[in-house]
C-alpha cells in the first residue's frame, strides 16, 4: 500500500539505498524498519523504494536487510499524499495466520 507519494514511478534510482535493522521481537523489527524509512525521508530528505528485504533470525534477535533506491524529495516532482512522521505503537500488531502475515500499523501524520 502506498501512503505517502501519489505516484511511486516519480521516484527514480538516483541513489542506492541499503540499511539494516535488528530487534529482539519480530513485530518490533517491522516497527523499527518502517521508522527507518521515515527517518531517511525526514533526516536526509530521501524518498526510498525498497526492492528487496532479507530476514535473518539468530538466537536472540531478528535482522532485516533492505536494499533499493531513492532520490531527494522534490515537491515539484513528488506529490505527497501525506507527510508521515512516524509509525506508532497505537493498535499495532503483527501476527502470522493460516493465510500469511497480518499487521495493523497506525501512522502519525
Amino acid at each position: 500500500m502506498n501512503t505517502m507519494v501519489e505516484d511511486l514511478n516519480t521516484i527514480h534510482p538516483v541513489q542506492n539505498v541499503r540499511f539494516q535493522v535488528s530487534q529482539a521481537a519480530i513485530d518490533l523489527l517491522l516497527f523499527k524498519f518502517l521508522n527507518e524509512l521515515i527517518f531517511l525521508k525526514d533526516a536526509r530528505r530521501l524518498l526510498t523504494r525498497i526492492r528487496s528485504v532479507t530476514f535473518e533470525k539468530t538466537n536472540d534477535s531478528y535482522t532485516a536487510t533492505a536494499s533499493g533506491f531513492g532520490e531527494t524529495l522534490d515537491p515539484e516532482k513528488h506529490t505527497l499524499l501525506a507527510d508521515v512522521k512516524a509509525a506508532t505503537l497505537h493498535q499495532f500488531y503483527l501476527k502470522e495466520g493460516q493465510c500469511g502475515w497480518e499487521t495493523r500499523i497506525v501512522l502519525d501524520i
